[in-house]
């Protein structure tokens, strides 16, 4: 009878031995797993502010590109407006200080358009 108590806490031994060693490793595995995503939350971290400091370049750009296609436009309007008081002070048409022509098709037309409500206000 002592002898099958013994091997029955033996084999209880054992038996826990298994869950102790599973925890063991377990644990060891969530350790290794909470390194690897505190290095890669380190790295999108970094990520994320080169991410950031682009977007701000690109917002910055389109705000410059748009700025400077309102002044484009203002600088056409200003040039087209010379040229046509130019060529009504003068006689000779065949005299032209702007190739209009060569301006964007939205961008003429946007400026003709602003130099004929220009040329109607006096």
């Amino acid at each position: 009878m002592l002898r099958r108590a013994r091997a029955n806490i033996a084999g209880l031994m054992q038996m826990n031995d298994l869950p102790v060693t599973g925890k063991m490793a377990a644990e060891e595995k969530l350790r290794s797993v909470e390194a690897e995503l505190s290095l890669k939350n380190v790295e999108y971290s970094e990520r994320g502010k080169e991410i950031m400091g682009l977007k701000k370049i690109s917002y910055q750009n389109e705000h410059l590109r748009v700025e400077n296609q309102r002044l484009l436009l203002e600088l056409v309007a200003l040039i087209y407006e010379r040229a046509s008081s130019y060529k009504r002070a003068s006689s000779d048409s065949a005299f032209a200080l702007v190739d209009i022509s060569k301006c964007e098709p939205c961008q003429v037309e946007d400026t003709r358009a602003s130099a004929e409500q220009a040329d109607r206000k006096p």
